[in-house]
């Protein structure tokens, strides 16, 4: 009787003899039961360890191509088995590398674990399983590991490439590391620029503006680096200062420029916002009461 993951399977044989084939018959016959049995035993455990892998590795919840947004979750999936062939799996392990392209999200386990070690939300490093010991032959069941890709600071076309490891969950393979699964990562520059008036707009009196560069909070979003800014002026407003203070102040402020520069270079994270305030005047020598002025 030999056990394995698929049930128990057992090997007989009948002796038949042949009385009227005499002794030399029977000796033949005998010699073939032997044979026989033996190639029973043999193919069953050929068909065992052919059988399933104790360990399969796929990626789901994925977006077409094999891609993912960053900032958003996907699973490593990992399709566990018991493959003993006599008694059950001892101090069995599954262990997952996290490749430094993603971050741990949450690992999620079934009855046949004992254990999850992970690293902290956010952070990179490895999961382990750590299976009850012993573990049922023929128990399997499906392990999660979810991570994601940074928001912003991972580049779009970043991939993705991790493998896992079995411990102890099959003699024959063991350790047992799965083929590799590849994702990758999928973002791109989302900023907007805004301007706003923050004060009535009179002759002759400071009015203020605010100019905001924004990073939406989506997926799928890189964080801005490098980043300088030009805001144009109406023809004939006199500059009367900015916050953060323009390249050309002091000297540029009471004077009418044409342009304000700020070089930077700046730095804005996803759901970020950079503010640049201006204050001009609209002197009544060069506007009338009631025109429009259009800053942009």
């Amino acid at each position: 009787m030999i056990r394995g993951g698929e049930g128990v399977f057992v090997c007989f044989s009948l002796l038949w003899t042949n009385f009227s084939g005499g002794e030399g018959m029977g000796i033949e016959i005998a010699t073939r039961r032997v044979v026989v049995w033996v190639g029973i035993v043999l193919g069953s455990l050929a068909g065992f360890s052919a059988g399933a892998q104790p360990l399969q590795k796929a990626a789901v919840q994925l977006d077409a191509g094999g891609t993912k947004l960053t900032g958003d979750t996907f699973a490593y999936r990992l399709t566990y088995r018991c493959n003993a062939i006599s008694g059950d799996c001892l101090n069995a392990r599954v262990i997952d590398m996290l490749p430094p392209e993603v971050v741990f999200v949450s690992a999620i386990g079934t009855t046949d674990v004992a254990t999850i070690n992970t690293p902290a939300v956010g952070a990179t490093g490895t999961v382990e399983f750590v299976m009850v010991s012993p573990l049922t032959a023929g128990n399997s069941g499906d392990l999660v590991i979810n991570v994601r890709f940074p928001n912003g600071s991972t580049p779009d076309g970043t991939v993705a490439t991790n493998v896992a490891t079995a411990e102890n969950l099959d003699p024959t393979l063991n350790p047992f590391t799965t083929p590799p699964v590849s994702v990758t990562a999928v973002a791109q520059p989302a900023a907007t620029l805004s301007k706003q008036l923050l004060t009535a707009a009179n002759l002759d009196l400071p009015t203020t503006y605010r100019l905001r560069v924004q990073v939406p909070n989506s997926s799928g979003t890189l964080n801005l680096t490098g980043i300088s800014v030009v805001d144009t002026l109406p023809a004939g407003a006199v500059f009367n200062g900015a916050s953060p203070a323009a390249d050309c102040e002091p000297g540029c402020v009471g004077t009418t420029p044409a342009t304000l520069t700020w070089s930077g270079p700046y730095s804005v994270n996803v759901g970020g916002n950079l503010d640049f305030n201006v204050t001009v005047v609209y002197p009544s020598a060069t506007f009338t009461s009631g025109t429009s002025v259009t800053n942009s």
